[in-house]
């Protein structure tokens, strides 16, 4: 899921530079926010190669809590600082984190309130994810390979194409990878 992510991220940072004003170096840096905040949440896949026991998405580093908290504090130091751009940043990370909270719900469930409650919600996925050492099947399987197809015609179109679909295209591409996990995920 990591690939698919981050490109969810590429399209949530087209989505917040939009037509604003910024400079060359500050889109790159929405980019940036925007894709490693879209992954962030799986950072914590290190704690689980240190303990393959415990379980990915019940940690709560894929609860919405503490994103919102980030984003509001995020917020107000923006808001005081009179810092149209860091707002943006702001934006862009607290997007791409739900983004990704939002498609691990969707496919395979996550501790969406957590700490309030340690519930799952969320659909169970199927294939090689939720095994005790699902992380090497998955570097292994076929769905590895699937998320970075549409990766690489995201980008292949962005540098090819510079007007017309290219707009649309990172939602376009954003309903096909959500159509590709749902599918391939069911198999």
């Amino acid at each position: 899921m990591v690939f698919s992510h981050a490109f969810v991220g590429a399209a949530v940072a087209h989505v917040v530079a939009g037509k604003k004003k910024f400079t060359k170096k500050q889109r790159v840096g929405l980019w940036v926010v925007a894709i490693t905040a879209s992954v962030f949440p799986d950072f914590d896949l290190s704690i689980i190669l240190l303990n393959p026991a415990l379980s990915h998405r019940e940690l709560i580093s894929h609860s919405i809590f503490p994103y919102m908290l980030i984003f509001g504090l995020g917020w107000l130091i923006a808001d005081a600082l009179d810092w149209r751009f860091l707002k943006s940043l702001n934006l862009a990370f607290f997007l791409g984190v739900l983004s990704h909270v939002f498609l691990d719900l969707v496919i395979g469930g996550v501790v969406l309130l957590a700490p309030l409650t340690w519930e799952m919600y969320g659909y169970e996925i199927k294939g090689c994810i939720g095994q005790k050492y699902w992380i090497i099947d998955y570097l292994k399987s076929w769905y590895l390979a699937v998320e970075l197809l549409p990766i690489a015609f995201y980008f292949w179109i962005r540098k090819y194409w510079k007007v017309g679909i290219y707009h649309a295209l990172p939602w376009g591409l954003f309903v096909v990878s959500i159509f590709m996990i749902i599918v391939f995920t069911n198999l």
